[in-house]
């Protein structure tokens, strides 16, 4: 019975939000950056609304001079962490710098970190513990199932190891630390990488991958007084989700927890775990705005269910502590 999803009495659902340095969240932003004078204004992907922005980082001032020098006002594309001080939030940490409105559309999908080499041609994706190396010249790609991983000080570490079926190993090290980079095209980025496959020493520039779970890890929620029950829905950077349920009758929630995924139509999946014995239960959302409208029709859900978003994307300190 999908009654009997699990239920925990008086559980509160909350989003990624935590405290650091006396802010009150954290967020993370992609978007355009343009000059109007002296003022600064941003653009996030996907939307057309220009927001006036307050002070911003001078790496960020010089950057953007750089880049646009003889061309005042031409936008750039950047992304980093916004910190929110009251009502107001502010881009205190850039990770990307440089490139145009295209680079809103690159996601890098299913992968913590992309490596791009200074070298062209080479590349590696780290997802969880698994390190992909591809090289384009060499018609190579090598998928190193697992990893181990340690850290010393401001330096990430990745070895590897892998035996092909003709006998054949490969050693793979991938060090990321948190010292600026710039790449071929002059874009900056706020760490550098060097992968070491058997003896041979490749150098490039590393950022976030998985960037399209960033435009919709937030908090959403039903309407309140649209339906006769009140529904939240948390999708979290690390692509976990929860659903509550609440029947506003004084009952305890209804709790479910599950997964969720961008699908290459735009479209969300989000796939709970059902009681023990049960399959997992799959719910299809398509992407309006900042509302997600369920299309799959489900016996305790319905079709055309609608969740807005109530929160911009905070914090999530464990993502933090797990990536440089």
């Amino acid at each position: 019975m999908r009654k009997l999803l699990a239920l925990v009495a008086m559980l509160v659902l909350t989003g990624c939000a935590t405290g650091r340095s006396g802010t009150e969240a954290m967020a993370y932003w992609r978007g355009l950056l343009r000059s109007v004078g002296d003022s600064y204004l941003f653009q996030p992907c996907g939307e057309t609304e220009w927001r006036a922005l307050g002070a911003i980082p001078p790496l960020l001032q010089q950057e953007y001079e750089r880049q646009r020098a003889g061309a005042p006002g031409i936008p750039i594309y950047i992304e980093g962490w916004s910190e929110r001080f009251g009502t107001q939030w502010m881009l205190t940490e850039p990770r990307v710098i440089g490139g145009g409105l295209a680079a809103c559309e690159q996601f890098y999908p299913g992968v913590d970190l992309h490596v791009v080499g200074h070298q062209p041609g080479w590349q590696v994706d780290l997802n969880g513990a698994e390190l992909r190396y591809s090289n384009v010249g060499a018609l190579q790609t090598l998928v190193f199932g697992s990893s181990r991983f340690m850290r010393e000080g401001s330096i990430w570490r990745w070895l590897a190891k892998l035996a092909d079926k003709r006998g054949r190993t490969f050693e793979l090290t991938l060090e990321v630390t948190d010292t600026p980079c710039r790449d071929a095209l002059g874009i900056w980025y706020n760490l550098s990488a060097s992968a070491d496959l058997d003896g041979t020493l490749y150098t490039g520039c590393a950022r976030y991958g998985g960037l399209e779970r960033f435009s919709l890890a937030r908090r959403y929620q039903t309407e309140p007084g649209r339906y006769m029950r009140q529904l939240a829905l948390t999708l979290a950077l690390d692509g976990q989700a929860r659903l509550t349920d609440d029947y506003l009758n004084g009952q305890p929630l209804i709790v479910s927890d599950g997964r969720w995924q961008l699908m290459s139509d735009g479209r969300m999946l989000l796939t709970l775990s059902a009681a023990q014995g049960q399959g997992d239960i799959p719910l299809l959302w398509s992407r309006h705005g900042d509302t997600l409208r369920l299309e799959t029709a489900d016996p305790v859900y319905g079709k055309g269910l609608e969740l807005s978003a109530d929160s911009e994307l905070e914090w999530a300190a464990d993502y933090r502590r797990r990536l440089p």
